[in-house]
């Protein structure tokens, strides 16, 4: 009878100027202390951004249609760094699996978790203005003996923590408090006796804590109160107001609107769907490369009206993450039967839980940019050409949201809003 092996990943996203803790997370928001500073990865590294990022879009679709009409927030870069540590203790078609559904499978091990330390070493240093942290672990029932190689490339490559001790019903409060600690604060019960206990073998766990300000800030004066049509009806609900210059795209399906952070190495990209759409339809047609081209569209807007609802929430996933992942096409390694993790343990072991919290929230306030500019080198405001017309992206129906570094374009957070008052 073989084994079973949990994976747990976590996130907390916390943008402007609400926090789970009261510290200030060592925030230097001094923009001009703070130069923005690109990822450099490889043209290969910089290929994998590209199959990652279909990973991130079709992981989300295939977890929405699961879902429902909910709202929703993943890290797929959470998930995907954890399986990606799965991957390196799997062999034969587990391997395969893994490898392919992350968007890897013409790329060696080796080359992925170079990768991953590549772009994570840049995430932590890109924006002192923000707060990015990244952690890993490898918790050990050491009733039970992990291979020296694979301990060795979790801590070498990801960072990860390794706990070897004695499983008990206590271990999962210990989890807890990891979790706890590596998202300050925001995800504390995140796992139960059911679910991590004695006859559990070993866990994975990452976690992925960010909190940034806007590089333009909206003023709470500003906000008003009114309707948001969500599925079952209108909600009233706050929004803040801004009318500025911004950065945005159009097309016959929807709009997109960009929003930097900090010293704009991160920034989030929202999209709302035209009237005559809905939000599932829409996405349903986006993959990561159709992503990138909406996004290489977007523009200097010489005259924006934005209009976009207070909201926050926790959220947990755990069957339907199962599920999704197994749609997408990993198979053996929830199997009993065909489980093939030889490089992790000589004892036969499958994936019996794997399960995702996250935790947001957004409000308008944040530090005050002294100006608007594109550092990606697409444009600059003085020589910016936008719509003459005014540019309305007012958020008052369903719509989705992503997190994304500036220069790489890597996916950390992806969400929709479908009810700002849930």
């Amino acid at each position: 009878m073989k084994n079973t092996l949990t994976i747990l990943g976590m996130s907390a996203l916390i943008l402007l100027g609400t926090a789970c803790s009261n510290d200030d997370d060592g925030i230097d928001n001094d923009i001009s202390n703070n130069p923005y500073k690109k990822i450099e990865l490889t043209r290969t590294e910089q290929e994998m951004v590209g199959a990652n990022n279909d990973f991130a879009f079709n992981f989300f679709n295939q977890l929405s249609s699961l879902e429902g009409e909910k709202n929703m927030m993943v890290s797929p870069l959470s998930l995907a760094q954890a399986l990606s540590m799965l991957a390196n203790g799997a062999d034969g078609n587990t391997k395969t699996e893994l490898m392919n559904v992350l968007g890897f499978g013409a790329y060696s091990v080796e080359e992925m978790n170079a990768y991953y330390m590549n772009l994570n070493k840049g995430l932590l240093s890109a924006d002192k203005t923000s707060k990015i942290a990244l952690a890993n672990s490898f918790w050990v029932n050491n009733r039970y003996k992990a291979k020296s190689d694979y301990k060795k490339v979790l801590k070498n490559i990801y960072n990860a923590e390794v706990k070897e001790l004695a499983f008990n019903n206590k271990t999962y409060k210990q989890i807890n408090q990891w979790a706890e600690r590596n998202t300050n604060g925001c995800i504390k019960e995140f796992v139960s006796e059911n679910e991590i206990n004695s006859e559990t073998v070993m866990a994975l766990l990452n976690a992925i804590y960010f909190k940034a300000f806007w590089a333009s800030e909206f003023i709470e004066n500003d906000n008003l109160r009114s309707d948001f049509t969500t599925p079952d009806g209108d909600v009233d609900v706050e929004y803040m107001t801004k009318n500025t210059i911004a950065f945005g795209y159009k097309d016959e399906n929807c709009k997109l609107l960009r929003l930097y952070y900090g010293n704009k190495a991160f920034n989030m990209v929202l999209l709302l769907p035209n009237e005559d759409k809905t939000l599932d339809q829409v996405l349903q047609g986006i993959n990561g490369e159709k992503w990138q081209e909406m996004t290489n569209q977007i523009t200097v807007l010489k005259n924006a009206e934005i209009q976009l609802p207070k909201f926050k929430g926790k959220y947990s996933y755990k069957e339907n993450l199962k599920q999704a992942l197994k749609n997408m096409g990993i198979i053996d390694a929830f199997s009993q039967s065909d489980a093939n993790f030889s490089k992790i343990m000589d004892n036969p072991i499958f994936v019996n839980l794997i399960k995702q919290n996250t935790s947001m929230a957004i409000d308008e306030k944040g530090t005050e940019a002294s100006a608007v500019t594109i550092d990606d080198g697409a444009a600059s405001l003085g020589g910016a050409v936008g719509w003459e017309e005014i540019f309305e992206f007012k958020a008052t129906r369903p719509f989705f949201y992503l997190i994304e570094e500036s220069s790489t374009d890597a996916i950390l957070f992806m969400g929709k809003v479908t009810n700002p008052k849930e």
